[in-house]
């Protein structure tokens, strides 16, 4: 899966390069990883969680209330490896 999405990147910066040639690199990095970042969201909470948590699960998370700045997203490497097993 890495090498998918970092495929993905590498393709929406050459396009957005070539729309925003004035740009530079490290702002195409930028926006890139925010686009990345999205889809990865998109799939993740759309299409993945669902069907790991099912309907019940979902309904205790909650609708999305907005991105908020003050929450640490980072999980511990040992949940993070419990729970793909």
């Amino acid at each position: 899966m890495h090498t998918v999405w970092v495929r993905q990147h590498n393709r929406l910066a050459q396009k957005l390069s070539s729309i925003n040639p004035h740009w530079s690199d490290e702002q195409v990095y930028q926006e890139t990883r925010k686009i990345v970042e999205a889809q990865l969201q998109i799939i993740t909470y759309k299409h993945w969680l669902p069907y790991i948590v099912g309907e019940e699960g979902m309904n205790m998370l909650g609708p999305y209330k907005g991105y908020r700045r003050n929450i640490d997203p980072s999980i511990s490497n040992v949940f993070a490896t419990a729970a793909f097993r």
